[in-house]
């Protein structure tokens, strides 16, 4: 379905109860939805009472990531309403790893299982994800993650000296082989010209390399839930190389490339070590693949030290961006809306109409007060 064909006068409500209703990685639908409609609103689903008079005029619920008790009431509110529900998530948040800095507690699961079955359709963004969800409900749909292309004019000139970003710092906590990560790193500060800048939580041997390299290491350790804010300061920090670690573990077989389409909007190739994940770079094309020990990461680093290699996949790997847009997601997530519905005999349409200010301040206070 083409944006411009999607009904307007059906009324999408979502609901989560962790980000913000700026657009964000927890809830990544919000930009999508604003291209199909602006008959939209958002409600946090701990505000009960404000939940409560959204949901008779809404023609669709959609739970993001939720895990608290107060959504699967919302849900069971909402199948009483004749209300279609799809819940996504984009993790297996009932098994993660013991090491994982999120931790989901045993009642969370159980409401995160409820949901699973109570929805009439569940939503991931990869092949391996649904496989799991499946044996909680067979109404699945896959929807692959985007990219967000910025103006080839907002490229980093790659004459400049390479500058690295390492930005899924949580993941070090489940790299066996950290070590030899860091002093392929280490090498290539000293020998290859590098400067390195780390996003995310912080790690000792983060810290050890930054005291040993005060000019060529920084750490940046605050979270930016704005998925185009954040792809905007890795530009203005100069990042124009980029490693994403991810070991091939059974939890990470659920992780979706959304790294490499993060990158790739901003014309910036990556270094990867798993295949199983990151299987749409193409090798001294489009990024660089290697097998996650110090050799195979300082030959990547080694590879984008040229200033030639370095442009000629910053250009191939912008242009890969555009194959799979936020146009592309809306559009699939459009149909899985309608179709939603249909497979339900339900009519989507909700009564009244509620136009959702896309402006980021106050925004919170508008949604809780401008409902029908």
């Amino acid at each position: 379905m083409k944006i411009a064909e999607f009904p307007r006068d059906v009324r999408v409500t979502l609901l989560s109860d962790v980000g913000a209703v700026t657009p964000s990685f927890f809830i990544r639908f919000r930009d999508p939805i604003e291209l199909l409609t602006s008959n939209w609103n958002f409600g946090y689903s701990f505000d009960s009472e404000l939940v409560r008079r959204m949901l008779p005029n809404a023609g669709i619920l959609i739970v993001q990531r939720s895990m608290d008790y107060e959504s699967v009431g919302h849900m069971e509110c909402a199948k009483q309403l004749s209300i279609p529900v799809i819940y996504e998530t984009d993790d297996f948040l009932l098994d993660l790893p013991r090491e994982s800095g999120f931790k989901v507690t045993e009642d969370q699961r159980a409401n995160i299982r409820k949901m699973l079955r109570l929805a009439d359709l569940v939503t991931c963004s990869t092949a391996a994800l649904a496989r799991r969800l499946g044996e909680y409900n067979e109404r699945l749909a896959i929807i692959e993650n985007y990219a967000i292309p910025f103006p080839r004019s907002r490229m980093r000139s790659g004459q400049d000296p390479p500058h690295l970003a390492i930005v899924n710092t949580d993941y070090f906590k489940l790299i066996k082989s950290k070590g030899e990560l860091f002093e392929a790193v280490r090498k290539a500060i000293l020998t290859l010209g590098y400067r390195v800048s780390f996003f995310g939580s912080m790690d000792p041997l983060m810290q050890e390399l930054a005291s040993s390299f005060p000019g060529q290491v920084a750490l940046e350790s605050s979270f930016i839930p704005c998925r185009r804010a954040f792809l905007d300061n890795l530009l203005t920090h100069g990042i124009n190389v980029a490693l994403v670690p991810l070991e091939v573990t059974e939890s990470h077989r659920f992780k979706s490339d959304i790294k490499y389409l993060d990158f790739a909007s901003i014309g910036v190739p990556g270094i990867f070590n798993n295949t199983e994940i990151y299987g749409r770079v193409c090798h001294e094309r489009t990024g660089y693949i290697c097998d996650g020990g110090y050799r195979g990461w300082l030959d990547g680093l080694a590879f984008f030290a040229d200033t030639k290699n370095r442009i000629r996949c910053a250009e191939a790997v912008h242009q890969d961006s555009h194959s799979r847009t936020i146009e592309n997601y809306a559009e699939e997530f459009a149909d899985l809306l309608l179709n939603s519905s249909r497979s339900n005999q339900i009519d989507l349409s909700g009564t009244g109409t509620h136009h959702f200010d896309s402006g980021t301040a106050g925004a919170e206070a508008r949604a809780a007060t401008a409902v029908s």
